[in-house]
C-alpha cells in the first residue's frame, strides 16, 4: 500500500491510497503487469470514499503496532543472517 496525504493547518484536505501488487522493481516499472485499487479522499460520485480511505489508513497504521513487528536495524539483520537457512 502507498498512502499520500496533503494537509493544511493540520487538517487533511486530500489523499490517495493505492493498495495492490505494485512493486518498485525493474519489471514492475518497465513491462510488468501490476494491479492496484485506488481510493481518493475526498472521493467523488454518489458514495465518497471517505470511510474507505480512513479504513485503509487505520489498517496500515495497525501494522506498525502489531506484536510481530520488530524494528529493522543492523543488529537484527545480522542476527537474521546467522539464523537464515539458505535455499538448496
Amino acid at each position: 500500500a502507498y498512502i499520500f496525504v496533503r494537509t493544511e493547518d493540520g487538517r487533511m484536505v486530500h489523499g490517495n491510497a493505492f493498495v495492490g501488487s505494485s512493486n518498485i522493481s525493474r519489471k514492475a516499472l518497465t513491462d510488468g503487469l501490476e494491479w492496484n485499487y485506488r481510493i481518493d479522499y475526498p472521493g467523488v460520485g454518489p458514495e465518497p470514499a471517505t470511510a474507505q480511505f480512513a479504513e485503509i489508513r487505520s489498517e496500515f497504521a495497525a501494522l506498525f503496532t502489531a506484536d510481530a513487528v520488530v524494528e529493522l536495524s543492523y543488529p537484527w539483520i545480522e542476527a537474521y543472517e546467522q539464523r537464515r537457512q539458505a535455499l538448496r
